[in-house]
């Protein structure tokens, strides 16, 4: 599961290097994001306006923890899942405060 989840955090910066409205948007703007798939976890930081490589493991603090399963991240990153959809159905849950959700939108 790695690399889909690689590619979905190369693909938001991608984005962010050419949407400059972004770039400000989290400009100054550091958080420690988990990702707990369950038999799976990676975590990233996101800082200068790009999310960090995915390492393994969870970081003990985090500022943002997403909890799901590899299948749902799957369907997520494939677009045959909406993340409001997942959201409302518990497929998936977040933690953090809202103001942190709102910029990790983007990736998904």
């Amino acid at each position: 599961m790695l690399t889909p989840l690689q590619d979905m955090v190369d693909k938001f910066n991608r984005k962010t290097a050419k949407d400059e409205e972004l770039r400000t948007e989290l400009e100054g703007i550091e958080k420690r994001v988990n990702l707990d798939l369950g038999e799976e976890s990676y975590r990233f930081v996101l800082a200068d306006a790009k999310a960090g490589s995915l390492e393994m493991g969870l970081f003990e603090e985090a500022d943002v923890t997403i909890t799901s399963d590899p299948d749902t991240m799957m369907s997520l990153m494939e677009k045959t899942l909406r993340p409001m959809r997942a959201f409302a159905q518990k497929r998936f849950t977040v933690k953090g405060k809202l103001e942190d959700l709102f910029h990790l939108r983007k990736l998904f």
